[in-house]
């Protein structure tokens, strides 16, 4: 009875080890290193907003990733007011691993009845594959 329940001891942390192990290294393919946001008026009269940004990313996966291109997503508060999606930025390449490589883009608003502080306004970034899979990185 005692060897049983030392066998099975030995087997439950072997497994959780490995699952640890495993959704760690999962979690970290793409990593946010630096998000910078500016805010400014729009050109049209002094209404609305247009919010710059601009996302360095870096891919700690083992190995080069097959990247088609890169999609900001906002906070849902602040994508309901733009006045289109937040455009995908094509990157269409090999990044290799410990390559970093920046997203960066405006949105407008129409409206300037909202107000979040800098650093809020993005989400993260949605980056799609070639082989059509999807990785979202938090900001």
């Amino acid at each position: 009875m005692r060897r049983l329940c030392l066998v099975v001891g030995v087997a439950v942390l072997a497994l959780s080890s490995f699952g640890c192990s495993r959704s760690a290294e999962s979690a970290q393919v793409i990593v946010s290193s630096s998000v910078t946001e500016s805010l400014q008026t729009a050109s049209n009269h002094g209404q609305g907003k247009k919010l710059y940004y601009s996302v360095t990313l870096r891919n700690n996966a083992g190995k080069p990733l097959e990247v088609d291109r890169a999609e900001p997503v906002l906070q849902k508060e602040i994508s309901e007011k733009a006045s289109a999606p937040a455009p995908a930025q094509p990157i269409g390449g090999t990044i290799d691993r410990g390559q970093e490589w920046t997203v960066d883009g405006e949105i407008t608003f129409e409206s300037d009845a909202f107000s979040l502080p800098l650093g809020e306004y993005l989400q993260g970034v949605r980056v799609y594959f070639r082989d059509g899979t999807s990785y979202f990185v938090e900001t």
